[in-house]
């Protein structure tokens, strides 16, 4: 039997998919090398979200101007339905490479929404799998109220009363709340800043700390699908108020960010009285 020609032979070879040995097999797909991540992954109604993903060539020559486009859809069946969110972007991508992308959804009404990223969509490069061009994921935005907790409203108390009261160091306590949507199946914890004021002067520095989700708002008939924590307690050393009189101290509540979308309820009050001496 006689051999194939080495000519004839490398030509059959090429075309069945295989290049020269000791080079690696290769092929023209552009497809997802990271699927869509949103940060954050249950955000609350006014926090937008920031989606992060990355576009591949798997072929051994760069691709130049690969096109995306982005979808909020209406309908989550269908990819390109909807409106466009991200206009037509192009992308280049080096040979065997990947190039990490991202863009924002702008803060939404409550509910869930679908969106879809779709590369080469009007198949401008001859790729060979036309299939893996395609990512769907949807994000639910949320109610999230940030709030002092009724259990422990701020409070100011004297905790070792001696003779002269104005010379003494007081302790300011309250609880933080974090009250959840009941769509929201992991909620993180929120970062909280608080700041005190004492008549209207401001008193050391901002102090955060990490509230974790205490409370939910569930309709009749649905079930609690998170699950939920005890207030964040805070207890603040205050300085001796040095004279007689009325004192009321305000405590603010911040987050960064846009995790709470009721900001009418993030400002606390505690009254401390020092008589004044006969």
């Amino acid at each position: 039997m006689r051999a194939l020609p080495a000519l004839v032979l490398f030509c059959l070879l090429a075309l069945s998919g295989c290049i020269s040995p000791g080079q690696p097999y290769t092929y023209l797909d552009i497809k997802f090398a990271e699927l869509p991540t949103p940060t954050p992954a249950q955000p609350a109604t006014n926090q937008p979200v920031t989606v992060a993903f990355a576009i591949q060539n798997t072929w051994n020559q760069s691709l130049n101007g690969v096109p995306y486009i982005v979808y909020q859809n209406t309908d989550p069946g269908v990819p390109t339905s909807g409106t466009v969110i991200v206009p037509t972007t192009l992308v280049d991508i080096p040979a065997f490479g990947s190039v990490p992308l991202a863009f924002i959804i702008p803060a939404q009404a409550p509910g869930t929404y679908t969106y879809s990223i779709i590369l080469d969509q009007a198949q401008l490069f001859p790729e060979r799998d036309f299939t893996d061009n395609i990512a769907t994921f949807s994000v639910t935005f949320s109610d999230q109220d940030i709030t002092f907790d009724s259990t422990l409203v701020p409070t100011v108390t004297d905790p070792i009363p001696s003779a002269n009261p104005v010379n003494d160091l007081l302790s300011l306590t309250f609880s933080i709340d974090d009250v959840v949507n009941y769509v929201q199946t992991s909620p993180q914890p929120v970062p909280v800043t608080y700041t005190i004021w004492l008549n209207g002067v401001e008193l050391g520095l901002p102090v955060t700390v990490s509230v974790l989700p205490t409370a939910t708002t569930v309709p009749l008939g649905e079930t609690v699908p998170t699950t939920l924590f005890s207030p964040t307690p805070v207890t603040v050393s205050l300085p001796a108020t040095g004279s007689a009189g009325t004192f009321i101290y305000t405590i603010v509540l911040s987050t960064p960010n846009g995790y709470d979308n009721n900001l009418s309820d993030n400002v606390g009050f505690a009254t401390f009285v020092i008589p004044a001496s006969n």
